[in-house]
C-alpha cells in the first residue's frame, strides 16, 4: 500500500502560509532529504491553484525552478525540492538596499530565468514575481519559488480569468483592463521590485531609465520581453564599467558637485515616475487603483498625494469596508511613519479621521453614521491635532470631530449617562459646528450632509432632555432644527443610498417637532405663569 505524504514526510517549520495555502519544510524518511510541502485550503480555487502548479512544475526542467517530487491531489498537497538559501525579501531587510551593480547583476539572472519560462509553447507567465518569491541560493544564482500564481497564455485571450498578483509588484493589467497578462506583465514586475530593492541614493541614470521603460503603464510601453529587458541591463552594466575610471579621477575636484547632482537625477526620476503612477490611478477603479497607489507611495513615503489619491478611492462607493481597512493596514501602515515626518501627515490623517467617520460600516445598509465609526476615527483626528497648526481649519475641524466622538464613546458605547454638568451641551455645539463647517465646504458631497443631519435629528430625538437640563434652550433647538430641515427639502438626492436618507429624514420631521414641543412644554407653562 502507497505510504501517505503525513508518515513520510516529517514537517520541520512552516515557511510561509496564505489564503490559499501552507508550505512547510519538511523531510523525506525515505531518503532523508529535505523538501517543501505545499498544502492547499480545502476550497475549490486553492486546490486549482495546486493542480495547476503542480501540473507546470512537472513541465519544468531548470536548475533554478524547484523540481516536483510528487503531486498527492487527494491530501491536496504536492512536494517539490527544497531550494537552499534565504529569500530577496529577507536579504534585504537584513542588508537592503543594494548598490545598483548587485540589481543589474539579479536583474540579469532573472530575466534570463523569466525569457525560460516565457519561451515554453505556450508560454508560462509567472505573474507574482516579489522579493518573497526569489532565493538567493548559496551559490549566488536566483531561484523562482511558488508558481502557484502562473499560467499558460492564451493568443486571443481578452484578459485573465482569475486576477493575481501582490501590490505594489503586479501590472496593471493582472486587475483587468488592458487584456491579459503576459510575458510584458512580468518585464513590469521585474522592473518594480529592482526599483523597490535598489539603494537610490547611489544614482545610475542607465539604470532608472531601464527600470522605467520596464515599469511603463500599458503593456506596450514596456520591453516586448525579457530578452531585450537583459540587453538593456548588460548595456547599463557597461556605461557604469566605462565612466567608473573617469569618474574616480575626476572625484578629487568635482565629487561634492557629481553627488549633487546624482541626488537631483535620482530625485528627478523618482518625481517623474510618482507622476506617471498618480495619473495612472486616475484612470482606474477599485484594486487596480490601489496598487497604483501604493506603488506611488513606495516611491515617496513622504508625500502626502498618493495617500491621499488612495484614501478617495476607498471613498467612492460611500463606504470604508474590512478589506480596504485591511488593505491600508497591510500595504500602507509602515510607509506612515516616514510621512509623520513631513507637513503632509495632517492632510492624510485628517483625510482618514473622515473616511472612518462617514464610510466605516456603511457596507452594511445602515443610513446613519455609527459610534463605532466615531470612535475609531478619534485617533486620526488626534494626530491631526498633534501635526496641524492650530489656525487651520483642520485643526479646528478636528477638534470638533474628536468633541462629538468622545461623546459617543464615552456616553453612548458605553451606555451610561454622563455626570458632567454640559457634556450633553458641548456635544451639541459641536454639533452645531460640524454641520456648519461642512456647508461651508465647497465640496461636500449631498450622502455627507445628510449624514449629519441624520446625527443631528437622532441626539435631539435621543438626548433633548439633558440638553434642556444642560441649558439649551428651545428657540436655539427649533432654530438649528428648521435651518436643518430646510436643507434637507432643498437637498437633490442622485444615488438609491442618499433617496433612502432623505426619504427617512423627512419621515421623521413630524415627530422631531412633536418631541420638541412635548420636551419644553413644561418650560413653556412656566413662562406663561411667570408672564
Amino acid at each position: 500500500m502507497e505510504e501517505s505524504g503525513k508518515q513520510r514526510y516529517t514537517a520541520i517549520r512552516v515557511l510561509s502560509r496564505d489564503g490559499m495555502a501552507e508550505v512547510e519544510l519538511v523531510r523525506d524518511a525515505q531518503t532523508g532529504r529535505y523538501g517543501v510541502r505545499k498544502r492547499a485550503k480545502s476550497t475549490a480555487a486553492a486546490m486549482d491553484a495546486l493542480a495547476r502548479e503542480a501540473r507546470l512544475l512537472a513541465q519544468l526542467c531548470h536548475p533554478q525552478i524547484p523540481r516536483l517530487v510528487e503531486y498527492r491531489p487527494a491530501e491536496r498537497c504536492l512536494i517539490m525540492e527544497y531550494m537552499p538559501g534565504e529569500t530577496l525579501e529577507q536579504r534585504f531587510l537584513r542588508e537592503g538596499p543594494f548598490a545598483p551593480e548587485q540589481i543589474i547583476t539579479w536583474g540579469i539572472d532573472l530575466c534570463e530565468l523569466l525569457a525560460h519560462l516565457h519561451d515554453a509553447v505556450p508560454a508560462i507567465i509567472y505573474r507574482d514575481l516579489k522579493p518573497g518569491n526569489v532565493i538567493v541560493m548559496e551559490d549566488g544564482r536566483l531561484a523562482l519559488i511558488d508558481l502557484g500564481a502562473a499560467r499558460r497564455y492564451q493568443k486571443g485571450k481578452q484578459r485573465d480569468t482569475c486576477l493575481l498578483g501582490t501590490c505594489g509588484y503586479a501590472a496593471p493589467e493582472l486587475y483587468g483592463g488592458l487584456g491579459q497578462s503576459g510575458p510584458q506583465s512580468d518585464v513590469y514586475s521585474l522592473g518594480a521590485m529592482l526599483y523597490q530593492l535598489w539603494d537610490r541614493t547611489r544614482p545610475h541614470s542607465a539604470l532608472a531609465g531601464v527600470l522605467r521603460h520596464a515599469t511603463g503603464y500599458g503593456p506596450s510601453d514596456r520591453y516586448p520581453n525579457c530578452a531585450q529587458m537583459k540587453e538593456a541591463l548588460m548595456q547599463a552594466r557597461g556605461v557604469k564599467n566605462r565612466s567608473a575610471s573617469l569618474f574616480l579621477r575626476a572625484a578629487v575636484l568635482f565629487g561634492c558637485v557629481i553627488l549633487s547632482l546624482g541626488m537631483l537625477c535620482v530625485r528627478y526620476e523618482e518625481g517623474q515616475r510618482y507622476a506617471q503612477l498618480l495619473a495612472a490611478s486616475r484612470k482606474e477603479r477599485g484594486e487596480a487603483r490601489w496598487a497604483l497607489c501604493v506603488q506611488a507611495i513606495q516611491i515617496r513615503p513622504q508625500a502626502k498625494d498618493a495617500y491621499l489619491c488612495l484614501l478617495r478611492a476607498f471613498a467612492e462607493d460611500g463606504c470604508f469596508d474590512e478589506q480596504e481597512e485591511r488593505f491600508w493596514k497591510q500595504e500602507v501602515a509602515l510607509d506612515l511613519e516616514a510621512l509623520k515626518q513631513s507637513d503632509g501627515y495632517a492632510a492624510v490623517a485628517y483625510a482618514m479621521g473622515e473616511l472612518y467617520w462617514y464610510g466605516y460600516g456603511q457596507d452594511d445598509g445602515q443610513l446613519q453614521i455609527a459610534p463605532e465609526a466615531m470612535k475609531a476615527s478619534i485617533p486620526w483626528f488626534q494626530d491631526v491635532l498633534q501635526h496641524a497648526k492650530e489656525t487651520t481649519p483642520a485643526y479646528q475641524n478636528a477638534m470638533i470631530y474628536q468633541t462629538i466622538g468622545c461623546f459617543y464613546r464615552d456616553i453612548v458605547l458605553s451606555m451610561r449617562m454622563s455626570d458632567e454638568a454640559g457634556r450633553f451641551h458641548d456635544c451639541w455645539e459641536a454639533l452645531c459646528a460640524l454641520r456648519q463647517a461642512i456647508e461651508m465646504r465647497p465640496l461636500a458631497d449631498v450622502w455627507m450632509r445628510l449624514q449629519l443631519d441624520q446625527l443631528m435629528i437622532d441626539f435631539v430625538m435621543g438626548y433633548l432632555w439633558e440638553l434642556r437640563t444642560d441649558g439649551v434652550t428651545k428657540g436655539e433647538v427649533v432654530t438649528v432644527l428648521a435651518e436643518g430641515y430646510e436643507r434637507v427639502h432643498a437637498l437633490s438626492a442622485q444615488s438609491e443610498q442618499e433617496r433612502a436618507l432623505k426619504a427617512r429624514l423627512l419621515e421623521q420631521e413630524e415627530m422631531v417637532w412633536k418631541t420638541v414641543e412635548s420636551t419644553y412644554a413644561e418650560e413653556m407653562e412656566q413662562e406663561v405663569k411667570g408672564g
